[in-house]
């Protein structure tokens, strides 16, 4: 989502107000990016699915981001309350099986044959 705001502030329901939210705005969060590339100041005052670009603002609030922030400062608010920043590791992978040993000795001990019979029958 882009946006040429210069004072931008996030407050009120953005999608959920845990980790574990099941609303559409939630289970997007990997895929959505709030790019304020011209703010200022940025306030988060709600729990935020989603992550923040915003490398020339300010950033303040008493909220969660559930996402990744990047900006030119992060301090706290007036009141001394912080911005929560969520944590969700990566997903671990299933090991993809490697080919047999034998079923990649046999192919290239045939495709050996094969070239060495053709020969013959070239020659």
């Amino acid at each position: 989502i882009n946006s040429s705001a210069t004072q931008v502030s996030f407050g009120g329901q953005l999608g959920g107000d845990q980790v574990n939210s099941t609303d559409a705005l939630a289970l997007s969060r990997d895929r959505l990016v709030f790019n304020l590339s011209q703010a200022s100041s940025v306030s988060v005052n709600s729990f935020l699915n989603g992550s923040v670009l915003a490398p020339n603002a300010a950033v303040t609030g008493s909220g969660h981001l559930e996402g990744t922030l990047i900006a030119n400062s992060l301090a706290p608010s007036a009141n001394g309350s912080k911005l929560e920043l969520g944590y969700e590791p990566f997903v671990t992978l299933s090991p993809v099986p490697e080919p047999d040993a034998g079923a990649l000795l046999m192919a290239g001990l045939g495709a050996l044959a094969f070239l060495s019979r053709r020969r013959r029958l070239s020659a």
